[in-house]
């Protein structure tokens, strides 16, 4: 849908008030221009990008997996109520409550009372009265004693938090690569429309030398005709670069948002900061331990772990079920206690169980741990290939900016060799010792070699960029 006159309006103002508030040197007046640097602009986009928010959400999603991881082991109350009756005739009232721990090692613990009374009471039912105390605890035999689903969960969910924060940072350093790649390309063609720009300030020159040459006699009415069409194509390619600089700034805007989610529009009256300015934003120098706190080995390295705790929880599995079950049993009553011989009601109290299970063939435990195994080995193999591509990737970045680096510094020279044969030339075509194709040559040799440095300027700022984030940095 297109967007409402009043709707671009409203963002514009909301743009302006915004920046005047946080003291950046955004807003120009329509006779003059205000730079937007990097700087500036990379932490707008830190301060208010629905990525960053989107960032934060994974926390906040890791953070409750490992809630819910946690809740299994949350103590329960537990009860129920049974009662019949029929022809006048209670069979039977049932009641029990009481609380329910599942311990951290495996464990479960109960406490709990039950009431039973009636004419037909099932004999397995019936406790004295006032009731009956039930202090019960079930343990596992067997390796589940040491890892369990519930255990394994809450494992696996610490480290889920873990690698949501390496998660997060791999979401943000796009979108720091993404972000700077666009603010360079802006400062890019804003670089190229002042190259393209002077040579329209020179074509002018030379076709208003000429016309006024050939009204003095002193030039063919010929040149008139060859310089006012260099100036007609100088003025079709300010056209094209005009164009590629205002689509730059429109995709620069797409990184710009107000709190709210509302998008933002720059204003025609700024503009980037000087691309051919040497700058250094990344304080890069080649170190061999970036791996160390890479986003993207550390969460595959936390991936690994994960499958680990699997592995763990599925070799337990592969192992009999064993299971031991012990209450003791209290009546309401007081209990007698003899200090003669140290005997008690409670000796004899309690109720024993043992609960046993065995697969006979332990396919699917055979199998979730073979799988588990596979993950490991082949999260093992994204390590090892991930770490050499990043490393292959992060010497090939370092060697660019290098080469950059000389060929910068070379053409520069040669662009102020350029500039000043253009300089000369344009003297002696006004003293009629030159000609229109020889000084058009210079400035093509000089347009050419502005150009080409621009475009170094912006591989150089390209290759750093690229190498930061390689480097797993970002905002």
């Amino acid at each position: 849908m297109k967007r409402s006159n009043s709707n671009t309006a409203l963002r514009f103002l909301m743009f302006i008030t915004v920046l005047l508030s946080s003291n950046l040197p955004l807003i120009a007046t329509p006779d003059s221009t205000k730079v937007f640097s990097f700087t500036e602009y990379m932490s707008w986009v830190e301060a208010h990008h629905p990525v960053m928010n989107r960032a934060n959400i994974i926390t906040e999603q890791a953070q409750n997996f490992l809630l819910q991881a946690r809740g299994n082991f949350d103590p329960q109350i537990q009860g129920d109520f049974n009662q019949k009756d029929y022809d006048d005739k209670t069979y039977y009232r049932i009641g029990q409550g009481g609380l329910y721990i599942p311990a951290w090692f495996g464990a479960d613990v109960t406490v709990n009372y039950r009431y039973s009374e009636g004419q037909q009471l099932n004999p397995e039912n019936f406790v004295p009265n006032p009731g009956i105390m039930e202090f019960g605890i079930s343990l596992p035999l067997s390796p589940s004693l040491w890892m369990d689903k519930r255990r394994a969960a809450l494992k696996n969910a610490k480290l889920y938090v873990q690698s949501a924060e390496w998660q997060q940072q791999n979401l943000t350093n796009q979108l720091y690569l993404e972000s700077a790649l666009d603010y360079w390309n802006w400062a890019l063609q804003y670089q190229r429309l002042k190259v393209v720009s002077e040579a329209l300030s020179i074509a002018e020159r030379q076709y208003n030398l000429v016309k006024d040459g050939v009204l003095a006699g002193d030039r063919a009415t010929i040149d008139t005709l060859e310089a006012g069409l260099l100036l007609q194509q100088v003025k079709i390619d300010l056209a094209q670069v005009q164009m590629e600089f205002e689509n730059a700034r429109f995709q620069l805007a797409v990184h710009l948002w107000l709190e709210g989610n509302i998008p933002l529009e720059i204003s025609d009256s700024l503009v980037p900061e000087e691309i051919l300015i040497p700058n250094d934003y990344w304080g890069l120098t080649e170190n061999d331990t970036f791996l160390a706190n890479h986003p993207m080995i550390n969460t595959l390295l936390i991936d690994k772990e994960m499958f680990q705790v699997d592995q763990q929880l599925y070799k337990a599995s592969l192992f009999p079920k064993i299971k031991l079950k012990y209450q003791m049993l209290s009546g309401l009553q007081p209990v007698d206690f003899n200090f003669e011989t140290g005997s008690n009601g409670l000796q004899n109290n309690h109720a024993l169980g043992v609960g046993v299970s065995i697969p006979i063939f332990w396919a699917s435990e055979r199998a979730n741990l073979n799988q588990a195994k596979l993950k490991i080995r082949d999260t093992d193999l994204k390590i090892a290939l991930k770490k050499a591509e990043l490393t292959s990737k992060y010497k090939q970045l370092s060697n660019q900016t290098k080469t950059f680096n000389e060929q910068i510094t070379m053409l520069t020279s040669n662009v102020a060799g350029f500039r000043t044969m253009v300089g000369a030339e344009e003297i002696l075509l006004r003293e009629g010792e030159s000609s229109l194709f020889r000084i058009n040559v210079r400035v093509n040799k000089l347009l050419e070699a502005e150009l080409k440095l621009a475009d170094l300027h912006f591989k150089r700022q390209k290759a750093y960029v690229y190498w930061y984030v390689t480097s797993g940095k970002g905002f």
